[in-house]
């Protein structure tokens, strides 16, 4: 006499035996089912090698929701791109606004690091939702700097102005958000726990990405000018530029206005890159 299942289940024809388990402590599960994989079930396949494992239930719907939202991110983020790519009719402009997104991703984890949290599922909801605001906040910024060089402003004057001018609103935008988020991040409720990565996400993130729009973000944009500006001067041997004609809002004004030079408003800078015998 032997101990025998007492309900024979079957899963695409294979007899299958369900071992659960459930744990007062959410924070504890990854870690267990880790032990499990790396530890249990190794020892199992080399007693039995015919013997399978599959996860099911909670492990499996998980699963199932993370790569549908593999999917769906991805989807948000290039349709997130083209429309950028369509409102400023230029690709550099979108890989700029772009450039947030990973910032935003490493706040996200650091700050489930400092709250001492692991990162979850329930991590990147907050994380596709954080990519929107952030989104929001670069656009802001790249469209003040281009009506800055629309109203005759030079590179760099352009983006240390545009840095200035949008600093209160995104800050205070990035500020109310996180106020907004601290009730649910300090909750103790059982109920709380599946919401607080979720805005912990959110929270740190849109530090961290406000911190690289205001200070890193004008830096980016006079690196990126400067490589337009080398590339021109090393493939097609120009070395009389004037950096603002290169960026995109300038060249779509020109081809607007049907123009075949820098609008009128850059006639002292051009008369001072002519006038100087170093090359810019």
């Amino acid at each position: 006499m032997s101990r025998a299942p007492e309900t024979l289940r079957r899963l695409d024809g294979q007899r299958i035996i369900t071992l659960d388990a459930e744990t007062t402590d959410p924070d504890m599960v990854a870690r267990i089912n880790e032990s499990i994989n790396d530890d249990i079930l190794p020892e199992i396949y080399n007693k039995y090698p015919s013997i399978k494992s599959v996860p099911l239930g909670q492990a499996k719907r998980q699963g199932k929701i993370a790569d549908s939202m593999k999917v769906a991110g991805l989807i948000g983020v290039v349709i997130m791109f083209i429309i950028i790519t369509l409102h400023f009719n230029s690709l550099s402009n979108a890989f700029l606004i772009m450039l947030v997104i990973p910032a935003g991703l490493g706040g996200a984890i650091i700050g489930h690091g400092l709250v001492g949290i692991s990162v979850s599922l329930f991590s990147f909801f907050g994380i596709i939702a954080l990519i929107g605001v952030l989104v929001n906040d670069s656009i802001v910024f790249l469209d003040r700097y281009n009506d800055l060089l629309l109203q005759g402003k030079d590179v760099k004057t352009a983006a240390v102005e545009a840095a200035k001018s949008r600093f209160r609103p995104i800050l205070l935008t990035s500020l109310t958000t996180v106020a907004g988020l601290l009730p649910i991040m300090s909750e103790t409720s059982m109920q709380a726990q599946f919401l607080i990565p979720v805005a912990v996400s959110i929270a740190f993130g849109v530090l961290f990405g406000t911190i690289f729009i205001l200070v890193f973000y004008p830096a980016a944009i006079l690196f990126w000018n400067a490589i337009r500006i080398g590339y021109r001067n090393l493939i097609h041997g120009q070395w009389k530029i004037v950096p603002a004609s290169l960026e995109p809002a300038i060249r779509n004004a020109k081809r607007q206005q049907g123009l075949s030079r820098e609008p009128e408003f850059y006639s002292e800078e051009i008369n001072q890159i002519e006038e100087n015998e170093d090359p810019i």
